[in-house]
């Protein structure tokens, strides 16, 4: 069961049609799932494969999942960074003064920059993945994981300021490296593949509702 869940999961990556083809000549066939999911993923290479041989796929690369990818990489650094810093300050060095009345404005502020900043990198993490959806409709297999790709290694790659009395904080590894790749996940891969996925959806209809 588990198998056959993965096929019908890694089908939805093909146009409509194409999918619909290809579970039918699944189900004639009466192959296994394995032999299912080779097939599928056989026929996304393909598809993907043949979009690099025109020039728009190759534009769409340069002009916007390069692009994108830099601009959520510098937001995600300096979150993560001012994120590390505060986390560090409070959760590490806590003290009850911190709720006194001396402190509690500052906490309280702090607390709502670091919700207003996540919410910021969602909204703009979604809509990359939606242009993108929109945009490279038939290569988003391709270009939505090279941009994904960009901002793992981008992220990996960067270094942490150690200006400004911040070399404390980034000696812990959990703030150095465990919470930067959190805050990847959770506030950019997993928006921008929805909005890849909110971008194949409109730009099908709004090819459905032009024919």
């Amino acid at each position: 069961m588990l198998s056959w869940w993965c096929v019908d999961l890694v089908s939805r990556a093909l146009a409509p049609e194409e999918r619909e083809a290809i579970r039918g000549d699944i189900t004639e066939s009466g192959t296994t799932a394995g032999r299912a999911l080779l097939d599928v993923l056989g026929m996304i290479v393909r598809r993907q494969a043949a979009s690099w041989r025109r020039l728009g796929t190759w534009v769409i690369l340069l002009c916007l999942v390069l692009p994108l990818s830099a601009i959520l990489l510098s937001m995600l650094s300096r979150a993560a960074t001012l994120t590390a810093v505060y986390s560090w300050l409070y959760v590490n060095n806590w003290t009850p003064g911190y709720l006194a009345a001396g402190f509690r404005q500052d906490l309280l502020h702090n607390v709502a920059f670091f919700a207003v900043s996540c919410f910021k990198l969602i909204f703009a993490a979604w809509s990359a993945g939606l242009a993108l959806g929109f945009i490279s409709r038939r290569s988003i297999g391709s270009n939505g994981f090279l941009f994904l790709l960009v901002l793992v290694a981008g992220l990996l790659l960067t270094p942490h300021s150690q200006d400004g009395g911040n070399a404390p904080v980034f000696m812990l590894s959990f703030y150095r490296r465990v919470l930067p790749i959190l805050m990847l996940a959770v506030l950019v891969v997993i928006p921008s593949i929805r909005g890849m996925h909110d971008g194949l959806r409109f730009s099908r209809r709004f090819t459905h509702e032009a024919n």
